[in-house]
């Protein structure tokens, strides 16, 4: 949360396959009874509440504006962010070669998993 308020946007690595109907709202249907598959790149751009549903993290998905809300999913966000369970096929996302084939992952959808946002950088004119 620090980094997306202070820094800006943020990469991270999802579960995102359970998201294709996704449509409008706040997104809790990740599985985390073993099958997590953390496999897919997308961007936190910010976080909030919803009246209705709670806190999330806000998404930009690279499926187009036509998915979700004109291109964004709205993930639920928890305060302690203690909802894990195990990515068994870490090779389809950010393990390399000779890596551990499981790693723990937390977040809805695994969303606190891998992260990245770029340091020293600067515009050149």
């Amino acid at each position: 949360m620090n980094a997306v308020a202070t820094l800006g946007p943020i990469a991270v690595s999802v579960d995102a396959s359970h998201w294709h109907d996704y449509e409008t709202g706040v997104f809790n249907g990740c599985d985390y009874d073993g099958n997590l598959d953390v496999d897919h790149a997308v961007v936190a751009v910010g976080y909030g509440t919803d009246e209705n549903h709670g806190d999330y993290w806000l998404i930009r998905n690279s499926w187009g504006t036509r998915y979700g809300e004109n291109g964004y999913i709205r993930l639920k966000r928890d305060h302690n962010e203690t909802q894990c369970g195990t990515d068994n096929s870490t090779a389809d996302g950010v393990a390399c070669s000779g890596y551990s084939s499981n790693a723990t992952v937390c977040g809805q959808c695994a969303v606190l998993f891998d992260s990245a946002y770029p340091i020293n950088v600067r515009v050149i004119n």
